[in-house]
């Protein structure tokens, strides 16, 4: 397959599109409000994304790049970690992280969880490309990490439109 001009603008359109991007994907998540229990108590359920809880995962509680308590799910999905303070943490799974601003019993806001609830994905979708039908300059860009994503499926789907 013999790349045209049109083809390589295409692409180039997408790389730098994707490229301009990712600080848009890599912003801030949002922070949710927790209450803690008596004793600075967290509890919280992992469950999937059909109700069903996940049982012996990893919990890892962090304050920036400090961690401070790590536990694992019982086999209702529940978990608990103790002697926390008012702050804010990143909770964190192999399938996920969200983040939480845990509020002490009496300081708490009234919209404030009382138990979290985490919801995990577990699907994991797995693909493969062959490089050798591109030319060079796009299996270079792939190779380098330059295309990714959205600009595979365009293309893959290039010749569709055509």
């Amino acid at each position: 397959m013999r790349m045209t001009k049109c083809d390589v603008q295409w692409i180039l359109l997408f790389v730098f599109a994707g490229l301009l991007a990712q600080p848009v994907f890599a912003s801030n998540p949002a922070i949710s409000d927790a209450s803690l229990q008596d004793g600075g108590v967290l509890f919280g359920q992992l469950v999937d994304q059909q109700g069903i809880p996940r049982k012996a995962v990893q919990v890892v509680l962090r304050q920036g790049q400090h961690v401070v308590a790590a536990t694992k799910t019982d086999s209702l999905g529940r978990f608990s970690i103790s002697g926390l303070r008012a702050g804010v943490y990143q909770i964190e799974t192999a399938q996920g992280e969200k983040v939480y601003r845990l509020w002490s019993p009496t300081t708490a806001p009234p919209a404030a969880q009382q138990n979290i609830l985490m919801v995990t994905a577990n699907d994991v979708v797995r693909g493969q490309i062959d490089l050798s039908t591109y030319g060079p300059a796009v299996r270079g860009a792939i190779a380098g990490g330059l295309i990714t994503g959205l600009t595979y499926w365009a293309l893959d789907h290039n010749d569709e439109g055509s």
